[in-house]
């Protein structure tokens, strides 16, 4: 979900229903450790399984032997794992013999077959159909041939960074980007460091028309940090980094800025560091707590504080994840996790620049989120555009079509204004953005009416 365009349809994105109907179309979520025959481990995220199928009253002539099919993380990276009846396990990993980077989506499932579909932030959407029997993948559909328009000018490459967090751990980072890491490397580009970090949720990559169109064709770079307190290594990967062990987070988070600076694939005055709802609590204490590593930050729909998080039946939910504020938790480590409440040096975000995004209609994240951040970064120092969309919606955009196109495209001309112009400004990009910048300076000011004359804000 989080730099593309929610309307960019069916042949780049999955969207809600279609999930669903994978979901009840015989797939399962799943976690856990299973260890392959080969000794690798593999983290499990969904599964298909014949007799599920068998018992949901399709296929009644199911060959039981042959066995389930699991989607989930080898080693940091994508797979699918098939238990054949006739070759045994058989695996397919992404930067092995599926494309690097590649997010793996269940589609549909059958006794003889399931349909998933592989995409990337430089690979829009393909369907495969990985047959359960010999465990062989084959490729169905593929998008139009103007998906692949944009790619040539500028042939963005993957790669799998790994760096070393503060306590050994190792994290992997998918980057994808026109220059492959190298300390001697002379032009660090405009770099989007996008991340998560809790709740089990693996943060992988996903197709964005948009991310092309403004950002990858132009040489810039996308990089996705695995950070723990997703399910990338599975359970113990995410509950290592809940409630006392959060900060490991951060720590994560600050290696793998370290490391994209070293390789020169960025350096702090071209990082925009990138987080949605808890992702953007993430980047939000990084900035704060590790002044210098990214002078660009964007905090869409944040959660700003755990601080009054037992106050509703919704945030209480989130308790096992953060701690209980009501208890010693809050002066033990909640405190200092915390973007409002966490001590800082004054000043310390002086020479930074924020973009906070809220909806008014979140109902997830209320909007004193978006505004109470606003007002912290302002204290200590940073420079702060805020946008407060009245739109109707929630937690994840606008619910019309052509309100998230439009604040899609905000975003976008906003991250190539403030990060991407002034370092380039005599490439073709930097006249491409000044040659759109005054009909998208004109939607601004009809959007920016709207958010301050709502009352509901």
């Amino acid at each position: 979900m989080w730099l593309q365009d929610k309307d960019c349809g069916s042949t780049a994105r999955l969207n809600v229903a279609q999930q669903l109907q994978a979901f009840q179309s015989h797939i399962v979520w799943v976690s856990g450790t299973i260890r392959l025959p080969n000794g690798e481990f593999f983290y499990p995220e969904w599964k298909a399984d014949v007799s599920t199928v068998v018992r949901g009253g399709t296929d009644q002539a199911a060959d039981t032997n042959s066995g389930t099919v699991y989607g989930g993380y080898i080693d940091g990276r994508e797979a699918l794992t098939c238990e054949t009846s006739k070759l045994g396990v058989v695996t397919h990993i992404a930067d092995d013999d599926l494309p690097g980077g590649c997010h793996i989506v269940p589609l549909e499932a059958s006794a003889t077959d399931v349909h998933v579909q592989i995409s990337s932030s430089i690979l829009p959407p393909h369907t495969y159909r990985l047959e359960r029997d010999t465990g062989k993948l084959v490729c169905e559909s593929s998008p139009p041939s103007e998906y692949f328009a944009d790619l040539t000018h500028s042939a963005p490459t993957y790669q799998q960074l790994h760096a070393i967090s503060a306590d050994g751990t190792v994290v992997p980072i998918d980057y994808f980007g026109t220059a492959l890491a190298d300390p001697f490397a002379a032009n660090p580009q405009p770099t989007i460091v996008h991340v998560y970090g809790g709740f089990g949720k693996s943060n992988h990559s996903i197709y964005s028309p948009q991310a092309h169109k403004h950002w990858l064709k132009h040489g810039y770079n996308i990089a996705f940090v695995h950070t723990r307190g997703g399910n990338e290594y599975g359970k113990r990967w995410h509950f290592t980094a809940t409630r006392n062990g959060r900060s490991r987070v951060r720590q994560d988070l600050v290696a793998a800025i370290k490391l994209l600076h070293a390789a020169r694939i960025c350096e702090p005055n071209t990082t925009v560091l990138h987080g949605m709802s808890h992702g953007a609590l993430v980047a939000a204490i990084t900035a704060i707590r590790h002044c210098g590593l990214a002078e660009q930050i964007v905090c869409r729909v944040p959660i700003s504080t755990t601080k009054d998080i037992a106050l509703t039946e919704l945030s209480r939910q989130w308790i096992p994840e953060y701690g209980d504020p009501c208890t010693t938790d809050w002066a033990a480590f909640m405190k200092a996790e915390d973007p409002l409440e966490c001590p800082a040096t004054p000043d310390c975000l002086v020479g930074t620049k924020w973009l906070i995004v809220g909806y008014c209609s979140d109902t997830v994240t209320r909007i004193s989120h978006a505004k109470d951040l606003k007002n912290r970064v302002s204290q200590l120092g940073g420079k702060v555009t805020c946008w407060l969309y009245t739109e109707s919606g929630g937690h994840e955009g606008a619910a019309m079509p052509a309100a998230r196109t439009a604040h899609a495209e905000r975003l976008w001309n906003y991250l190539r204004t403030q990060v991407a112009s002034p370092q380039t400004s005599n490439s073709p990009a930097a006249a491409d953005t000044k040659a759109t910048k005054t009909s998208m300076n004109i939607n601004e000011q009809a959007m920016l009416h709207n958010e301050m004359t709502h009352p509901s804000c």
